[in-house]
Parts: structure tokens; sequence; C-alpha cells
């Protein structure tokens, strides 16, 4: 697993690089009002918190392996900052708090769906936060039912098939690609002037369900079957507060 993060790193640092990223450590602060929802590419401290609104009590994200977190409100400044928290150093005093990670989120996104990736940087900076973070606008206008988006940050290329569609699937985001109720994926690689498999699969979605796909290296070097996560879930989901105190 060690192997696949720094490969993650090193074959997507151009992607890892992009404005959507650079951007979370400029701009002037704003308030906003969000629904969000999150999820982990990389390993995470065992607690993520967030502040819901500002100087609030700090309040714990829950993480799923292969599903978007349940859905929290949110409403403070711009970029919204993620963080853990240790004991004082000397008693009476408030918690420490360390930033890991921050995200700037565009005017126009309410509803996004936070994807946290290690950041590279990290690695040699010791002043770097630990984690990026991919704001993905998560609304049933970006994100309609029946539909899935990809994104790509496996390092490979691909011609993709989508039951009769044919799409090439770069690095980063491949959006609005219809599915319906049903249909066949596959992504083939081309090694050498010859294209194989990286991935099949039937996907099945309910009458409200979208899905975003992410493409993650392969598990074993020089391998070209690339790792899978799909995040099914219904448009509406973000109606609703989950409560998962």
């Amino acid at each position: 697993m060690a192997y696949v993060f720094r490969y993650l790193i090193l074959i997507s640092c151009a992607w890892l690089s992009a404005p959507w990223l650079l951007a979370q450590t400029t701009g002037p602060e704003r308030f906003i009002t969000l629904r969000f929802t999150a999820h982990a590419v990389s390993s995470l401290p065992e607690l993520v918190l967030f502040e819901p609104k500002t100087n609030d009590m700090a309040r714990a994200i829950t993480f799923y392996t292969s599903a978007r977190s349940p859905v929290y409100d949110y409403v403070g400044t711009n970029p919204v900052v993620f963080f853990n928290e240790a004991l004082p150093v000397n008693p009476g005093e408030p918690m420490q708090r360390k930033m890991i990670a921050q995200a700037m989120v565009p005017e126009s996104v309410t509803q996004p769906l936070f994807i946290f990736f290690k950041n590279p940087a990290a690695e040699n900076d010791a002043k770097a936060v630990p984690f990026l973070v991919y704001v993905f606008d998560d609304s049933a206008a970006n994100l309609p039912p029946g539909q899935i988006s990809l994104i790509n940050v496996s390092g490979l290329e691909f011609a993709g098939r989508f039951n009769d569609q044919v799409l090439p699937i770069k690095a980063g985001l491949t959006p609005h690609i219809i599915l319906g109720r049903s249909a066949h994926i596959e992504l083939r690689t081309q090694v050498a002037k010859r294209y194989y498999q990286s991935y099949a699969s039937t996907q099945t979605l309910t009458a409200r369900e979208r899905a975003l796909m992410l493409l993650l290296p392969p598990f074993n070097k020089g391998s070209v079957e690339v790792q899978v996560r799909i995040l099914k879930g219904r448009s509406d989901q973000t109606e609703k507060m989950e409560d998962v105190e």
C-alpha cells in the first residue's frame, strides 16, 4: 500500500498541482454556507475535525472506505479548514489545533464532496499541510441521476467503453457520462502499442442514484490493473442532514 501512494505522488504531481489545489492557500476570506460530504483516498489521522460554525465546537468527520461520508453543514469562512487536536502543554489551556488541510470552495459550489489526497510537497517540507483537498461539485445539477463522473489519478490513460459509448479517459476529471440504470464499463490502456484491460465491471444504479468513479494507481508495480472506488449516492442526499454524533 505504501508503494501505491508513493506512486500516486510521483505520477500525479502535475494534476495535484492544478489551480483547484493551489487556490486553497490564496484569495480573500469570505463566508459561505455548505452542505458537504467527504472521502479520503489516502490514510488520514484518526480524527479530522472542522468547525460547523465560526468559533463553534469542533466536530469530527466520519469517513468510509468505499462511500461518501455522512452529510455535514458548514457556515463559516472560505477556505474551509480541517484540523486535529492535541492536549495542551499546560493544564487549563485550550486544545492545540494543527491544520491538516484546507479547501477553497468556488462561489458556485454549495454541495461539495471534499476528496482528501496526500500532499506531495509535505514529504520534503515540514511546513506544508499534510493533505490536499479536491473540491468536487456534488450537486444534482452537476452530477444528475443516471450519470457517472470519473477522477483519474492512476497515472495511466484509458480508452473507456460505457455500454456503446467510447471515450478517452485522461488524467483528472471526466464528467457527465450517461449510464442509465445499468452499464458495462471497460477501461483499456496502451502499453508498447498494445492495449490491455485495466478494469471491467457492470455497474447498476437505482432511479435516483449517480456515481463518482475514482481511478487510483495499480496496487502492484508494473501492473496496468488500476484500483477503483465507485461512490454511489442519491442525488437528493444533501437535502436531509444525517446526524453522526
